[in-house]
């Protein structure tokens, strides 16, 4: 008898989590790659190798899907976007569909960009029009263009002279009415900084007048956030070093300055060799 009742407390929790095998799949979407983008991030498809044994529960972790959907419809623009779930039951296995209506294509109209926390010579700060930040008036309205423009928007402030701005707010307001999405951006530029001293760190053969030699701009020359891109740019391109990374301080000096730090690996180092021979029956040779 003992016997026979472990042998059942192993086979009990086995067959306890046996479920119900299930399809699933996703229409309305004719974009490929799109749905497959989303069958890799829905959790009915994720675990459906381990299905649940109810078909209640095989309903709720479809439905845990269904704003996962409609968030990604969003970010690409498709506001008006609804998803549903259907669950056939009589199927075998048991068949989900995830129905989806897009709606229309919302596309970007105003963009505005605020400064905040100014005085009046920050109000001489030159800001880019909406085209140059990626959100050009009647652009789809997506939610990766938005992120991007923020980061460029910030970089160009900071080639301005300010490598403090940041944006303090982002207001994504979406009029069904017209189908069109209005962007504003609050920036707060922060000091106006110049440049002060450049610190190298990591070298061990390569000579630092070397590499100061090739920095763009000079002491107490105002901030311009473009030239760190080009400096290490230059340095990658010497082939001398295996990481390159040129930042600013997060902080003015006592002096009113904004330190660079230079931080660099040097690759491993080759030879050249050169040398001449001569004999009689070749005459001179090199290599």
């Amino acid at each position: 008898v003992l016997g026979l009742l472990c042998l059942f407390c192993l086979i009990a929790p086995a067959g306890a989590q046996e479920g119900l095998p299930y399809e699933a799949v996703i229409e309305g979407i004719d974009e490929r790659s799109f749905r497959m983008d989303l069958e890799s991030a829905l959790t009915t498809f994720e675990l459906q190798a381990r299905p649940p044994p109810t078909v209640n529960l095989l309903r709720y972790r479809a439905e845990e899907d269904l704003p996962l959907i409609v968030k990604a419809l969003r970010a690409r623009g498709y506001y008006a976007a609804t998803a549903a779930v259907d669950l056939e039951e009589a199927a075998r296995p048991l068949l989900v569909t995830f129905r989806v209506e897009q709606g229309p294509l919302f596309v970007f109209s105003a963009v505005d960009i605020i400064l905040v926390d100014t005085d009046a010579a920050k109000q001489e700060i030159k800001l880019p029009a909406a085209d140059q930040l990626g959100l050009k008036e009647g652009d789809p309205a997506r939610a990766r263009a938005i992120l991007e423009a923020e980061e460029k928007l910030r970089a160009r402030i900071a080639a301005e002279g300010f490598p403090f701005s940041r944006v303090v707010d982002r207001r994504v307001v979406v009029d069904h009415a017209t189908r069109q999405v209005a962007v504003t951006f609050e920036v707060q530029p922060g000091p106006f900084a110049h440049f002060g001293a450049t610190e190298l760190t990591g070298l061990e053969s390569v000579a630092g007048d070397f590499i100061l030699r090739m920095v763009p701009w000079q002491k107490r020359q105002a901030f311009d956030g473009d030239l760190l891109s080009r400096f290490q740019q230059k340095l990658i391109e010497t082939g001398l070093f295996a990481i390159v990374r040129v930042t600013h301080g997060e902080q003015l000096d006592e002096d009113g300055l904004l330190p660079i730090a230079v931080e660099l690996t040097e690759r491993k180092q080759r030879t050249v060799k050169a040398g001449l021979r001569y004999s009689t029956d070749e005459g001179i040779g090199g290599r």
